[in-house]
């Protein structure tokens, strides 16, 4: 148990006081015995930190100041100044450069992040720790039909299990591809309703907008939904690769001309119908990508009682991960992914390598059903809709006609009689 400032380590006190030594020994000594009087404290970004019962407790120079009156038979014989040398010593004792962690703390509560002046604040995860709960059958099954492959569906609990942490071991992003309306966006729902995130946002604007970018400082899921046309060039490739294995952000305050590095702990997020077209080369992005395919986990849609029931069990869901997958997250998911350009490139878009093997001129002699139904030859057990498969022809520059009563897809450059 943490023992309070108002009841400090009585065998200190009763030393102190038999030996009325207060106004004879150095600041440095006084600072030293501080020092084992208060084991649980640090110093960091300009606050003394207490730890108390799972939390980071701020103390104010005031509170100890007062505590060092308390404790001394004459209260005449302590100088502000002497006070003063006392604790600038102490604090050089107890000061860490890294963000405090608490050993053994409360799951969900041991949270202390830096704001866009420095200064140290806390927060918690919009959770409540629940131990030994069970996952809930609902966020069970939709988990089941979201993901149905079990390794995969193993790197999505890893994942939220590594966002409620507030270290940045795993150098990826996690990316949620599938069509629209299978249930991605349940998921970071989910994420943004339980963890300190970040969502709402354009990745356009985010990337361009500095005073937004250190919006991303306190927070630990940085979300973007549908990022499907987005176009991933070098620049911004390089970006999200560095900010996705960053652990310090180099932010400008306001009315300053300093620049500060801040630590940053945020994991990014994204979701898209089809991946985004990537002109980045270097296997150091494609390798930081955790990449997630999602199925249908609807039918006809998402319900808003079924998402409201998901979103009701956050605490057991999270309690339940934490439990699970504290201690693997780390070797499930890896430093880093393993995906390569090529097999990036492949999940982009699965029609594309079906249209390679038709010629342009043949698809406008092709009804789309009997074009849809040979692509369900080519891609399998992986097909897309035909509501996304004719939503693709278009992005490609098919546009559809009527042929003799039935829908024919053809090129922009093939005339249409």
């Amino acid at each position: 148990m943490i023992t309070p400032v108002t009841a400090i380590n009585l065998e200190f006190q009763t030393l102190e006081r038999n030996l009325m030594v207060w106004k004879m020994i150095a600041p440095r000594t006084a600072a030293e015995r501080m020092h084992l009087a208060f084991p649980h404290m640090q110093y960091f970004n300009e606050e003394i930190l207490q730890h108390e019962n799972g939390y980071l407790k701020p103390i104010s120079d005031l509170e100890l100041g007062q505590w060092m009156m308390n404790i001394s038979p004459n209260t005449s014989s302590i100088s502000p100044k002497w006070i003063a040398d006392t604790l600038s010593l102490f604090k050089t004792l107890i000061s860490v450069t890294e963000i405090p962690h608490i050993a053994g703390g409360v799951p969900f509560k041991n949270i202390i992040l830096p704001n866009s002046d420095g200064k140290a604040f806390r927060q918690t995860h919009n959770l409540t720790y629940l131990p030994n709960a069970d996952l809930p059958i609902v966020f069970k099954e939709y988990m089941e039909k979201l993901v149905p492959e079990a390794a995969k569906r193993e790197k999505v609990y890893a994942y939220l299990c590594y966002l409620l942490h507030q270290n940045k071991d795993i150098q990826q992003m996690l990316i949620l591809v599938g069509e629209k309306k299978v249930g991605k966006s349940t998921l970071l729902e989910l994420i943004a309703q339980s963890i300190i995130s970040l969502a709402g946002m354009q990745y356009e604007h985010i990337n361009k907008d500095r005073a937004s970018q250190v919006g991303m400082l306190d927070k630990f899921a940085i979300i973007f939904d549908e990022i499907t046309d987005l176009k991933l060039n070098s620049s911004m490739g390089n970006q999200l690769k560095d900010w996705t294995t960053a652990r310090t952000m180099t932010v400008r305050s306001m009315y300053k001309s300093v620049e500060d590095k801040l630590p940053f702990y945020g994991r990014f997020v994204l979701s898209c119908n089809t991946l985004p077209y990537s002109e980045y080369v270097e296997s150091a992005f494609y390798d930081r990508i955790c990449l997630i395919e999602c199925k249908k986990s609807y039918v006809g849609g998402p319900n808003p009682d079924f998402v409201n029931a998901i979103l009701a069990c956050k605490n057991e869901i999270f309690s339940w991960i934490y439990d699970h997958y504290k201690d693997t997250y780390v070797n499930i998911l890896g430093v880093r992914s393993n995906l390569t350009k090529e097999e990036y490139m492949c999940n982009i878009d699965a029609v594309s390598a079906f249209l390679e093997e038709i010629e342009p001129s043949d698809i406008q002699s092709v009804e789309f059903n009997e074009l849809y139904k040979s692509y369900l030859g080519h891609a399998g057990v992986d097909a897309i809709s035909k509501v996304e498969f004719g939503r693709r022809l278009q992005k490609k520059g098919y546009r559809s006609g009527r042929k003799d009563g039935k829908t024919v897809y053809y090129v922009n450059f093939v005339g249409v009689d």
